[in-house]
C-alpha cells in the first residue's frame, strides 16, 4: 500500500463537510440515509460550540511544532465520526496540521491495515512522518472511555439500536474532552 498516495487522495475537512449534503441526498433512500442526514447536524453542532477549549488541556496541546501528516479514515454514516472529527480537526488545526480525510469503504485496504481488534472500526487517525509517510501512531476508533461502554454495550445486547443511543449520550456528556485529553498524551508522547 502506497499511503503517500492513499494521502494525496483525500480531502481537507472543509471539502469533507462541503460534500457532505451530497452524501446526504445520495443515500436518502439507503439503510444508512437517516445516519449520514442526522449525523451532519451532529458534526455542525460541535463545530459551532467547540466545548473541549473551555478545558484545560486545550493549553497542553505543543503547538505548531508537530511535523506530521494526518489521514483520518471515516465514513458520513459514522456517529463516532461525527462526534470526534470536529475535536481532531481543531486539535490539528491548533498544531499547525492539515488533515487528509479518506473514505473508508472507498479505501478498504487502508482500513485493513488499521483494523480494531479484527473490525473496521472509525473513525482512525493515521499519523505520517512528513518525509517518508511512515506511521508514527494511530489513534481510534474512540476514545478509550468509550470504547470500554461499547463493548460493554456489545457483550449485554444485540440491540443496536440501543447501543447506538448510549453512545450518542457518552459523546453528549462528554463533551469531546475525552478525545481532547488523550491527544494531549499522544502528541506529547
Amino acid at each position: 500500500m502506497d499511503i503517500k498516495s492513499v494521502y494525496s487522495q483525500g480531502v481537507t475537512f472543509s471539502e469533507y463537510m462541503e460534500a457532505w449534503p451530497q452524501a446526504i441526498k445520495e443515500s436518502k433512500d439507503t439503510e444508512l440515509g437517516d445516519y449520514v442526514k442526522i449525523n451532519y447536524s451532529r458534526s455542525n453542532r460541535w463545530i459551532k460550540r467547540k466545548p473541549w477549549r473551555k478545558m484545560a488541556d486545550w493549553q497542553r496541546l505543543p503547538g505548531t511544532g508537530i511535523n506530521e501528516e494526518w489521514l483520518i479514515l471515516t465514513e458520513y454514516w459514522c456517529g463516532d465520526a461525527a462526534h470526534i472529527l470536529p475535536v481532531l480537526e481543531d486539535v490539528a488545526a491548533a498544531c499547525g496540521v492539515q488533515p487528509r480525510y479518506i473514505l473508508r469503504d472507498e479505501h478498504p485496504n487502508v482500513m485493513d491495515a488499521f483494523l480494531t481488534n479484527g473490525a473496521r472500526s472509525i473513525p482512525k487517525l493515521i499519523r505520517l512522518t512528513v518525509d517518508s509517510f511512515e506511521v508514527v501512531d494511530v489513534w481510534g476508533p474512540r476514545p478509550q472511555p468509550a470504547q470500554n461502554a461499547y463493548e460493554q454495550l456489545k457483550q449485554t445486547t444485540s440491540d443496536i439500536s440501543m447501543i447506538l443511543e448510549e453512545m450518542q449520550k457518552w459523546y453528549n456528556e462528554n463533551k469531546g474532552f475525552r478525545v481532547l485529553q488523550e491527544m494531549v498524551v499522544q502528541l506529547k508522547s
